[in-house]
């Protein structure tokens, strides 16, 4: 009883809040601009590879038509094999920077969406002079006074009107 009464003089007010439920919506948009930007990266790269196949096609169809020619011909079409050779390689290249900024972006905005998250718990916390907030999963027993999800959830959908969710990737051609 002692106990009691000296937690109550700290003001112990506690709450918890399901964190998932709160980021399921905003993971769901994010997962979705992650497939529409592949998307767009695979239909390019696609375009690429197709351009570099017949490109190769016609290379080898030359060095065949070489064969049969004279020598000076085969200097030109090395020369033609080894731009071809680094126009694959700036695709390659192409291909692993977008492929590291799409996850830069992402990372980016998902650190935003934390930290907004944090400020806007805490918020919540001042506003209802709480003491302890804390995540339900870790949690084995609470009563539903103390679950503030909804209002948190409700402050950040606000919150989230100023801030960007949309991935940005810059192209470098």
């Amino acid at each position: 009883m002692h106990v009691h009464a000296e937690l109550a003089a700290y003001n112990t007010d506690i709450a918890v809040v399901n964190l998932e439920t709160i980021k399921a919506p905003i993971m769901h948009t994010l997962k979705e601009q992650v497939e529409r930007l592949l998307e767009s990266c695979r239909q390019e790269f696609s375009k690429y590879e197709k351009d570099l196949r017949q490109e190769n096609q016609q290379i080898l169809a030359e060095e065949k038509a070489l064969v049969k020619a004279q020598e000076g011909a085969h200097d030109k079409w090395l020369e033609k094999r080894d731009a071809f050779e680094k126009k694959v390689l700036s695709v390659q290249r192409k291909a692993e920077s977008r492929s590291k900024k799409l996850s830069e972006a992402h990372g980016e905005v998902l650190s935003n969406v934390n930290q907004l998250l944090v400020k806007v718990i805490k918020k919540v916390g001042e506003e209802k002079n709480l003491s302890i907030i804390l995540p339900q999963s870790e949690v084995i027993y609470w009563v539903p006074k103390v679950d503030i999800t909804w209002e948190v959830n409700e402050k950040l959908q606000r919150e989230l009107s100023s801030l960007s969710l949309e991935l940005k990737v810059e192209v470098d051609d």
